[in-house]
């Protein structure tokens, strides 16, 4: 199916994948490449059905899972997106290392869906700094305190984070 796929054969990849499906109906792969099937072919809810049984079956695959939280937001399902983009993060946040980048997308994914918030912010600073990516750390704190600017206290982190720098006159 795979191998059709990338050859541009969709039907033929399509028909494959179904008659995998057919012999074995808890294979999460199949379940997700079927998925993107409907997608294309305009059933979200069908779609959304086919990723659903996919992190049944698979619930430690990142992918399945994001894809299944980014098809619930699509629909509007936002409290359903909302649960699955949580448990990412929760699963996520606190991985090995090189796993960080995985985390972050699952915060950005959380924050497009709910917003932003302090805790997400806060999180995504820690991981970026994990990652030395200092410049991408001090501007979660600089939206943070933009998004609102009556909280004093992302001004005083915002300053404490200008001491650190030896930034006296900021």
């Amino acid at each position: 199916g795979l191998n059709l796929k990338a050859a541009g054969k969709f039907d033929a990849a399509y028909d494959a994948f179904n008659h995998c499906l057919a012999i074995d109906s808890t294979a999460s792969a199949v379940l997700y490449e079927l998925s993107s099937f409907y997608a294309q072919l305009n059933r979200p809810e069908k779609s959304l059905e086919m990723l659903r049984r996919a992190v049944a079956y698979s619930s430690d695959n990142f992918t399945y899972r994001l894809a299944l939280a980014t098809m619930s937001r699509n629909l509007g399902m936002f409290g359903e997106a909302s649960d699955e983009y949580e448990k990412l993060v929760k699963d996520y946040a606190l991985t090995q290392e090189g796993e960080i980048g995985k985390a972050i997308d699952a915060y950005d994914a959380l924050e497009s869906s709910i917003g932003m918030s302090e805790a997400l912010s806060m999180q995504k600073y820690k991981l970026y700094n994990a990652l030395e990516q200092n410049d991408n750390a001090f501007k979660e704190v600089e939206k943070l305190a933009a998004k609102f600017p009556m909280e004093s206290r992302y001004q005083i982190i915002l300053g404490d984070l200008h001491l650190e720098k030896n930034d006296t006159v900021k």
